[in-house]
């Protein structure tokens, strides 16, 4: 199993121009992807000659020696994740008639699809786009808002509920405080909260 990275996708504007993007988005027959709310193809087509079963090293050599695509470098070279989006749920909502709303909440597979969402971005100028998500292990988060051009991705930094901030000493199997090394009572079942300059 992948560590996945875990965001939630807000989509705003007109409403004609939200419920065309939300239908575009879905999957499609040609890509084997019907079904799909959000298809990472729409934006990076993947390849016809792309292929797609499973994928031994030998096999894996047999079409790098016939010049063909595999499923798995390809993703990871072009999308920056080795599978399309999950979409675990999903609602719109409407206020007011604008911003009309639609938001995904999506994960991928060990690392956040940078490609695809830069020309997501592109691609829709007269959209709005808020995007913030982490990576499951608290590696790292990122943080967009289109209308803003704000694009940040950032290690967190680690805090108790008082909002202090904490580190884990790998030498002792401790957690401990920043400012005075001072061990965390019940060390063995804390576990912090991750904190970035977004939040």
């Amino acid at each position: 199993m992948p560590n996945w990275f875990y965001f939630s996708l807000n989509v705003s504007g007109e409403k004609k121009d939200v419920e065309q993007f939300v239908e575009n988005v879905k999957g499609s027959e040609k890509f084997e992807t019907e079904g799909r709310e959000f298809d990472f193809n729409h934006f990076i087509p993947q390849p016809e000659n792309l292929y797609r079963d499973n994928l031994s090293t030998d096999k894996e050599k047999e079409l790098e020696a016939q010049g063909l695509p595999n499923w798995y470098r390809w993703n990871n070279s072009n999308w920056g994740t080795k599978w399309n989006a999950v979409c675990d749920d999903e609602f719109s909502v409407s206020v007011d008639g604008f911003p009309f709303e639609h938001e995904y909440n999506l994960r991928t597979a060990w690392a956040f699809p940078t490609p695809v969402i830069a020309k997501m971005i592109d691609m829709y100028p007269n959209l709005d786009f808020n995007i913030v998500g982490e990576e499951e292990s608290n590696a790292y988060g990122v943080y967009i808002v289109s209308s803003e051009e704000i694009w940040e991705e950032e290690e967190p930094d680690f805090v108790d509920d008082n909002d202090e901030e904490v580190y884990y000493d790998s030498d002792g199997h401790l957690w401990k405080y920043m400012d005075n090394d001072e061990v965390i009572e019940d060390s063995d079942d804390f576990y912090p909260i991750t904190k970035y300059s977004w939040s």
